[in-house]
């Protein structure tokens, strides 16, 4: 169910309205029911050998412990002293520009320290339940879950397309402002189960990176559907941040295939595929010189990218980066707190809110998941699903970088990593447990007598 509940990204179970109006979205809400019911699995049968703890949920526990730790202490200790963006909605303050509604107010202790705190507790718990659970089950299972959220994604993308709102706004239900009437050159920008084009375009970008990878391996008719589509809902959502995570994979994949095309010795295979891409390209071009699509690209790619830190949102992210980075150097490195600040962009993120001591822990955690070599996993299946899920992070962390606001690691990179972890894991263990030496039949026998 949590994954299911992963493109469901407006769907809120529980309104919380003395914790600044917080809204607990069904993922974060299961994401703690399957810690909980893998806590009770580890206390009532203490002897069972698979838990999801290694070296990389140790890592994610000091970041989630120096997490508490900056959201109880170190919020109180640098009180009143800057000036930050709160991250809640509608607080009075100095207004930054009369055209954007953020302000400057002193850091203090909020309700939005302790809901941040619960973001990242459940993000680690729930990674350690999962890796838990494909230790037992493998990691395949894990891919065909994922393989379900990607479909549920596709079908709010149609539901959404085709103007379903009915039945859409069932599942709409967060304290979010519903951004679903925007347009981007007269068309519709599609929102799919989120609250608006953004998270929509990233998620999908998530799932075309595991699936596109995934079926250059293995050639399944349900990985390429998969990834098409998704990677059509990424176009459709007309998001800077889902082509930007979009071209990181297409940068990676043209990067693989041309490491594999010199790495090859087979000169037909070789001049198959690049006679292969030369038709592509070819194509490409004509239909780029007999149509308008060049000047329509062009236009939008203006209007996202080239002119974006020149509107209104790109100047108030901006305030936002200042303020996260400004809250990093007035707290000597040691960061503001979790839920302190509100600030844009991964690194601006995690070092204004818990500073160099959190942002190295998360840096490590992802390097023992995603950032080592996949030349020592032997297994085909399970080297595709390890890079596959690690390109799939990189996407995610991709739209981090650009659109990040508060220190949650989000469910999704956490399913990412947990699958790259549990696939390499299982790797190392087949080869190790293969590499076993077995005693001849005389001596079992012997000893048997």
């Amino acid at each position: 169910m949590t994954l299911a509940m992963l493109p469901f990204g407006m769907f809120a179970v529980v309104q919380l309205p003395s914790l600044g109006g917080l809204s607990i979205l069904a993922t974060t809400l299961f994401a703690a029911m399957a810690a909980g019911v893998s806590a009770l699995g580890v206390l009532l049968r203490p002897g069972r050998t698979s838990s999801g703890f290694n070296s990389a949920a140790v890592a994610l526990g000091l970041f989630s412990l120096y997490s508490v730790f900056s959201a109880l202490v170190l919020v109180r200790f640098f009180e009143g002293s800057f000036l930050v963006v709160p991250v809640a909605r509608g607080v009075a303050g100095i207004q930054i520009d009369p055209s954007f509604p953020s302000v400057y107010v002193p850091v203090s202790p909020s309700s939005a320290n302790l809901s941040q705190t619960f973001y990242i507790l459940i993000a680690f718990a729930f990674f350690v339940a999962f890796c838990g659970w494909m230790r037992r089950e493998g990691p395949a299972a894990g891919e065909r879950l994922f393989a379900i959220a990607a479909a549920i994604n596709v079908i709010l993308g149609v539901l959404n397309i085709i103007q379903f709102d009915l039945l859409l706004s069932w599942f709409q239900t967060a304290a979010y402002t519903l951004h679903d009437q925007q347009t981007m050159g007269g068309l519709r920008r599609a929102i799919g189960g989120f609250s608006e084009p953004a998270p929509f375009g990233a998620a999908s970008a998530v799932f075309f990176a595991y699936f596109a990878w995934s079926w250059a391996q293995s050639h399944r008719p349900r990985d390429f559907l998969l990834a098409l589509f998704n990677c059509a809902f990424v176009i459709l959502s007309y998001s800077t941040t889902g082509f930007a995570a979009l071209g990181v994979v297409f940068a990676i994949f043209a990067l693989a295939r041309f490491l594999d095309i010199h790495g090859k010795i087979e000169r037909r295979r070789t001049a198959l595929k690049i006679a292969g891409y030369s038709i592509v390209l070819a194509a490409a071009a004509t239909i780029l010189a007999l149509t308008p699509l060049l000047q329509i690209a062009v236009d939008l790619l203006d209007r996202l990218f080239f002119s974006k830190l020149d509107s209104l949102s790109g100047q108030e992210r901006g305030a936002w980066s200042a303020s996260g980075m400004n809250a990093f150097y007035r707290t000597w490195g040691l960061g503001a707190g979790a839920g302190s600040v509100r600030s844009n962009g991964l690194l601006p993120v995690f070092l204004g809110s818990v500073g160099l001591p959190g942002t190295f822990a998360f840096f490590a955690f992802l390097w023992l998941t995603i950032g080592r070599s996949a030349k020592v996993i032997a297994d085909p299946a399970l080297r595709r699903m390890y890079v596959g899920a690690r390109i799939a992070a990189l996407a995610q962390l991709t739209a981090l970088m650009l659109s990040m606001t508060v220190p949650d690691p989000t469910i999704l990179l956490m399913v990412c990593c947990a699958i790259a972890s549990i696939a390499r894991e299982t790797a190392l263990r087949t080869s190790a447990e293969r590499l076993v030496p077995v005693a001849p039949p005389e001596t079992r026998l012997g000893a048997t007598a």
